[in-house]
C-alpha cells in the first residue's frame, strides 16, 4: 500500500505543456492538487528553492519509473541487464513517494 501521501499523476504536463490523452479515475475518494506548466514557471521566480525541490523529486521519480522499464523490457527480451544501481533493485517495501520525498525535504524548514 503507498503513503497517504498518494501518488504522482500527469506530471509531464507540469514540465512541458500540451494537450495529454491519459485517463486516470480513482477508486476511491481523493483529493488533488494540480501544478500547471505556468504555476511551476512562476514558482522558479517567486520560491526558486521550493520549486527546485518540487522539480527534484519529480525527477526523481521519473528517473524510477525508468529504470523500471528498462528492468521490465530485459526481463521480456531475456538479456543480460546492465548492473543496477542500489536503489533500482528489489524493495521490501515500495519506495517514497514523490509527495513523501517532497515532505520529508521540507518538514521543519518553516
Amino acid at each position: 500500500m503507498r503513503s497517504p501521501w498518494g501518488e504522482l499523476v500527469g506530471e509531464q504536463c507540469c514540465l512541458e505543456p500540451g494537450i495529454r490523452s491519459a485517463t486516470v479515475t480513482a477508486s476511491s475518494r481523493v483529493q488533488c492538487l494540480e501544478l500547471t506548466h505556468d504555476a511551476l514557471e512562476r514558482m522558479l521566480v517567486a520560491r526558486p528553492r521550493v520549486a527546485s525541490q518540487v522539480l527534484s523529486a519529480l525527477l526523481e521519480d521519473l528517473s524510477e519509473r525508468v529504470r523500471g522499464v528498462e528492468l521490465r523490457i530485459v526481463e521480456i527480451v531475456g538479456g543480460v541487464a546492465a548492473p543496477a544501481r542500489p536503489s533500482s533493485l528489489a524493495f521490501a517495501s515500495p519506495p517514497p513517494s514523490t509527495w513523501e520525498r517532497l515532505r520529508s525535504r521540507f518538514v521543519g524548514t518553516g
